[in-house]
């Protein structure tokens, strides 16, 4: 998912499996890196006190670009969290105390990053059993091939020019292109993207630790 050998090293290394998702989330459970449905949470909000036990998560959210950087204000992320099978849910918006803009990781893996926040994964949420990580930095880049070549499964195969990449690192992992970022002033990406608001999208997932 970042650029070509160095992104499937990188894959491997957090322990995702490739799997190509469709809308109900069945995969087909090989090795390298997971397809999430943006558009499917998988539960309703009658079945949350039956949630099974997740295997995988993503990000999803929202992030702004302001006088050509990232942004504080503007911010909304939750996770997206799926059991072994691909069954997917969301759970709550975070409650964002320690988030900070920095610099991009620098471009060791041939990735350009263009805007990047980091936060400490707040401990009280529903979904803090889960193994999720404690430090998360995430945001926008290049739109990666692996991505690229799963925007059919949302019908955005025609829309690759527009779009960016969204990125994130997980406890100092290596970055990892989970999905897309879209704004909807964006005509062309090539370069940074211009001020507005953008929407991060999942299309791959992560695997959580296994339980103990």
């Amino acid at each position: 998912m970042f650029a070509f050998l160095i992104p499937m090293l990188a894959l491997g290394a957090l322990g995702c499996t490739d799997s190509a998702l469709s809308t109900d989330f069945a995969g087909n459970g090989s090795d390298t890196a997971a397809e999430a449905d943006s558009n499917d949470s998988g539960q309703d909000e009658d079945s949350a006190d039956e949630l099974p036990t997740a295997a995988w998560y993503s990000l999803q959210g929202t992030v702004a670009i302001r006088d050509g950087a990232a942004a504080a204000e503007g911010l909304s992320l939750h996770f997206v969290l799926a059991d072994a099978a691909l069954n997917a849910w969301d759970c709550a918006e975070m409650e964002v105390s320690s988030l900070q803009v920095v610099d991009p990781p620098p471009p060791d893996l041939g990735v350009e990053l263009h805007a990047w926040w980091t936060l400490t994964v707040p401990q009280d949420t529903s979904c803090r059993e889960t193994g999720l990580p404690l430090e998360l930095g995430f945001g926008i880049g290049e739109l990666s091939p692996e991505v690229r070549a799963r925007l059919g499964t949302v019908d955005l195969e025609d829309a690759a020019e527009r779009l960016y990449g969204a990125w994130m690192v997980a406890d100092g992992a290596e970055p990892f292109p989970f999905g897309y970022a879209e704004g909807a002033a964006v005509e062309s990406t090539d370069g940074p993207p211009p001020d507005g608001v953008y929407a991060l999208e999942p299309l791959l997932v992560v695997a959580l630790p296994p339980e103990e």
